[in-house]
């Protein structure tokens, strides 16, 4: 019995270690990062909201991947950077990411949704899921301390990627309206 308790508190210890604790939004289902919301402007006509969001995305000089006005859907690729200092106990990282941005457009209403998050280490390269690399960030470690500032490394970029994602919220609410709660 004491070998048991030994094993099971041993285990339990190994898989507690390390653990990052900073969780980027999942999709319940599919167990994939995703973002997704609502911005309600009932002033304004699906025609005129597919204008607006063209007009958006060509001033933030994104490039269209497709664009349907009867469908009211503009799909473009969102990037951004994680950019992590050199310390004493690390060394600095440079990650990009890019995510499809689809905006989608009825009466009234803008659904946003940004999904299948990439890794990427250069331009034109198809990378590695956003899940994968946070599922595999395991550099090499030797001490507790270490796993601890690894794990703190994964916040870092977690919280790094959550917080663009939210500054591009902000600004698509700050195009189409107010973020509503009612149903797409």
């Amino acid at each position: 019995m004491k070998k048991f308790i030994l094993v099971f508190v041993t285990l339990i210890t190994a898989v507690s270690w390390g653990q990052n604790e900073y969780e980027l939004n999942r999709d319940a289902e599919t167990n994939r990062v995703q973002y997704q919301g609502v911005i309600e402007n009932s002033g304004l006509s699906k025609a005129e909201l597919y204008k607006l969001g063209i007009a958006y995305f060509e001033s933030k000089g994104m490039k269209l991947d497709f664009q349907d006005e009867s469908l009211g859907r503009v799909v473009t690729e969102a990037t951004f950077s994680t950019i992590g200092k050199n310390n004493a106990y690390s060394k600095a990282y440079h990650y990009n990411f890019s995510c499809e941005l689809t905006v989608e457009f009825k009466e009234g209403k803008t659904r946003y949704t940004f999904d299948n998050f990439m890794k990427k280490s250069s331009p034109g390269e198809p990378g590695s899921t956003l899940e994968t690399f946070i599922e595999n960030y395991q550099p090499k470690i030797s001490s507790q301390k270490n796993r601890d500032r690894q794990a703190k490394m994964l916040d870092d970029i977690e919280i790094d990627i959550d917080s663009q994602i939210g500054d591009m919220i902000v600004d698509l609410k700050k195009q189409f309206g107010t973020e509503g709660e009612s149903d797409w």
